[in-house]
């Protein structure tokens, strides 16, 4: 008779770590930060792997968000009012590379 393998013992507490959401209870983000933070590369969600380069998505960022007001810190309603304007001016239809990238930076993905 053939036994099925034992588990392996996990280790006590270990749970899986979560990344930490932008607006976690409450908190603003200064909108320097998530300027400084679109110097990296981003993949762009849905499109298959397409790539929006540090430059482009600094614009984005710089085109969308309040950076030049002194000490400007973003909101989560703030946020979600920004992509609920994108969303009305793509008139409904498949939500822009633009759109797509501020919702993965916010972490607000179908949540506004």
């Amino acid at each position: 008779m053939v036994l099925p393998m034992p588990k392996a013992p996990s280790k006590p507490g270990s749970k899986p770590v979560s990344a930490p959401r932008p607006f976690e209870k409450g908190k603003k983000i200064p909108v320097r930060d998530l300027i400084r933070g679109a110097k990296r590369p981003v993949a762009i969600p849905g499109t298959g792997g397409q790539r929006m380069w540090p430059k482009q998505h600094q614009e984005l960022v710089r085109r969308y968000l309040p950076y030049k007001q002194v000490g400007t810190e973003l909101s989560e309603m703030e946020a979600k009012t920004i992509l609920r304007k994108m969303r009305k001016k793509e008139g409904g239809g498949m939500p822009s590379r633009e759109r797509r990238v501020l919702e993965q930076d916010f972490g607000l993905k179908g949540k506004y």
